[in-house]
């Protein structure tokens, strides 16, 4: 009962994405808030899953195209589905570093289904689009105040949504946003 209160308690104290904290992928705490004013998307991600391929390599190419505008990919392993992730976190980096050329964080492995503890993190980002993860590769989107404002199942690939996240990218002329769309 204590567990469960816990629990409660940091999902009702963070109102923002960028109120967690999670760990790296080298097991250090570290706050979300250091991504505040950056579009994002949240990816729990898994190196033995029928959609690891295309999903990396189009994440890869979204953070190089995306990157220098304020974007930046979150990936967060999960073995909760099919035991599709089995290495640890630091093996998924090498993975993903030496067969597509890692060039965003990958963060300590999560906890999704609800078998299991649940990641608050991922608990909060369900709840706020209203989606349930049912696979591998699920991605959130998150707009540059912390706000979760779209998500995707495994068979929405990156390509598809590139339009929809480019669109939340703040432009800006001579200082002064002058686009950007709102999803929910």
């Amino acid at each position: 009962m204590t567990f469960l209160l816990l629990e409660i308690v940091i999902c009702t104290e963070a109102q923002k994405f960028f109120d967690f904290e999670v760990e790296d992928g080298f097991g250090k705490k570290v706050s979300l808030s250091h991504f505040k004013g950056k579009v994002l998307l949240v990816v729990n991600v898994a190196s033995e899953c029928g959609y690891t391929d295309n999903h990396y390599r189009a994440l890869v190419r979204l953070q190089a195209e995306l990157g220098p505008e304020n974007f930046q990919v979150l990936a967060f392993p999960c073995n909760d589905f099919g035991n599709q992730e089995p290495r640890d976190t630091a093996e998924v980096m090498q993975f993903v570093r030496e067969r597509y050329g890692l060039n965003f964080p990958i963060f300590g492995k999560v906890k999704i289904t609800k078998s299991q503890p649940i990641s608050p993190l991922f608990q909060f980002l369900q709840e706020k689009t209203k989606s349930q993860i049912t696979w591998n590769f699920f991605k959130f989107l998150i707009s540059t105040d912390g706000e979760p404002i779209g998500s995707w199942g495994p068979q929405t690939s990156v390509s598809d949504i590139t339009q929809v996240i480019k669109d939340q990218i703040p432009t800006f002329d001579f200082g002064g946003i002058i686009s950007k769309k709102k999803l929910l």
